[in-house]
């Protein structure tokens, strides 16, 4: 990593907060007050390079943390959600997070839709359309 990027990181929280405040020479006037390390390790032709890309990837960062915060949960509710039901097979997909259910029929798999969380009455009600 440049050292350029390792002082954007080790100060991220002003970093961001001064570059959404308006234009990079804005950004790096604040900063050279609030944080002088910035200025000591970089001039200000990399600093506004770097500045928009750290911005946009710190943004990615925290939507990431917090996609993965969301499959988290949804792995500590699939505790409740049965394996098999009624000789269907439940599965939740770890890229979406539906739920869904399958079986084979006459040599076909069928595949039910449920939705992100386990409901028995939408259950019984697919089952019930598939096999009439």
């Amino acid at each position: 990593m440049s050292v350029a990027m390792q002082v954007f990181y080790r100060n991220r929280d002003k970093v961001i907060n001064a570059g959404r405040n308006g234009s990079p020479k804005a950004a790096w006037d604040e900063l050279l007050v609030s944080c002088p390390e910035i200025s000591q390790e970089m001039p200000f032709n990399t600093f506004k390079t770097y500045l928009h890309g750290f911005i946009v990837l710190m943004q990615l960062v925290q939507a990431d943390m917090m996609k993965n915060q969301e499959v988290k949960n949804m792995e500590e509710t699939e505790q409740t959600i049965p394996k098999t039901y009624q000789g269907w097979t439940v599965q939740r997909s770890k890229k979406d997070g539906f739920i869904r259910l399958y079986k084979s029929i006459t040599g076909k798999v069928k595949c039910l839709y449920i939705g992100r969380s386990w409901d028995e009455a939408k259950a019984i009600t697919k089952i019930g359309g598939v096999i009439s």
